[in-house]
């Protein structure tokens, strides 16, 4: 596998994603490069068995499968992101995006994840998605936001 360079995240080889997800501290999720001259995306590392089965493929199919895992709430604004023109705009402005959304899990519950979308430097027309489980943090602020109401 190629040197994956991101301004300051740099991935060498599969076990190296390993290290990275454990870094990142991704109980549940992906990294993905996504290629928007071929309009393909490819899983590079995801944690556990039951990630979603989505490995490769179109650009079509990524949406479809998004639209079957993410929660009907969030489905525009996250399959807005992905689509094209906005990730080639991601890529022409150097810029990263960073989408919150509910996941079906594989426990049939929804969990709420995060995506980043990077520009990889060394590759004109990729970007790399994280997909990070943020159930926690969003739990936490909600509890904190309830807290700060009560009398």
């Amino acid at each position: 596998m190629a040197i994956i360079n991101t301004r300051s995240h740099i991935v060498l080889d599969k076990e190296g994603l390993r290290n990275y997800a454990d870094l990142m501290n991704l109980s549940y999720g992906a990294i993905l490069e996504l290629n928007t001259k071929m309009d393909a995306y490819q899983v590079l590392f995801h944690t556990g068995d039951g990630f979603p089965g989505i490995s490769a493929g179109t650009g079509q199919e990524l949406l479809a499968a998004a639209k079957q895992h993410v929660h009907k709430d969030e489905q525009k604004e996250l399959l807005s992101a992905f689509r094209k023109r906005k990730l080639q705009s991601i890529i022409k402005k150097g810029i990263y995006k960073s989408i919150d959304f509910r996941s079906l899990s594989p426990e049939g519950d929804y969990r709420w994840m995060r995506a980043f979308l990077i520009p990889d430097e060394t590759a004109s027309d990729t970007i790399l998605c994280i997909l990070m489980d943020i159930e926690m943090q969003k739990r936490c602020v909600m509890l904190e936001r309830i807290r700060c109401s009560l009398p």
